[in-house]
């Protein structure tokens, strides 16, 4: 009988990026997928939105504690099988051999997008996590062209900055909609000064008709 794997160790970074997530769906996705490549080694094919991303941010530390017990135990995790058949049905793994998407093809980032995307690539080296899985690069890609050239620079030089492993794009719009805020208040508080010194010069201009008619 063969090895099955009994437990994993759930780190802090798995917790950080599913607290990242907002939506109840998000978080079922991101943590199955987890669940599914640390027990039977498949890899997940169908995530959407930031689920996916929350993953890929993750993946290399995943495939770390995957391989390590793979090593340890002499053995290879195979997906569990019923009537011949790999369940569940829509994935991924198999065989050790890495399926990509696209039918295979590898994807192109857009021109534009090209330096910034070499930027974050070469972070990942930088730290020692590079991204080496064929098919996360152009899930990485297809999400570069589908962004605008500001936001994505902006993700990407805020987990540079911060030593983060993963792209957090629901940041972006957080930190956007909290620059909308505060321009709210700074407008309102202008429009309150304004009011203020156009009340002072008529107080002015009073005081100084009041002296006119004393003398």
């Amino acid at each position: 009988m063969s090895e099955k794997r009994k437990g994993f160790n759930f780190y802090k970074s798995y917790f950080d990026v599913y607290q990242q997530l907002k939506t109840k769906d998000e978080k079922i996705q991101f943590i199955e997928a987890l669940l599914f490549k640390q027990f039977h080694g498949i890899e997940p094919g169908t995530l959407k939105g930031m689920a996916e991303f929350a993953y890929i941010s993750q993946k290399h530390s995943i495939d770390q504690q995957v391989k390590g017990w793979e090593d340890k135990m002499d053995i290879k995790i195979h997906p569990p099988t019923e009537g011949g058949k790999i369940t569940p049905t829509e994935q991924l793994t198999t065989n050790n051999k890495q399926l990509t998407t696209n039918n295979g093809q590898q994807e192109t980032i857009d021109s534009d997008k090209e330096m910034i995307f070499k930027t974050w690539l070469n972070y990942r080296k930088e730290i020692n996590k590079p991204i080496k899985v064929e098919s996360t690069l152009n899930i990485l890609i297809k999400k570069f062209n589908s962004e605008e050239h500001q936001k994505i620079e902006w993700v990407v030089n805020a987990s540079i900055e911060n030593g983060w492993t993963g792209l957090f794009w629901s940041r972006y719009e957080q930190e956007k909609e909290e620059e909308r805020k505060n321009s709210g208040k700074k407008k309102g508080e202008s429009r309150t000064e304004k009011a203020l010194n156009t009340m002072k010069e008529i107080n002015d201009m009073l005081d100084l008709e009041e002296l006119n008619d004393g003398k």
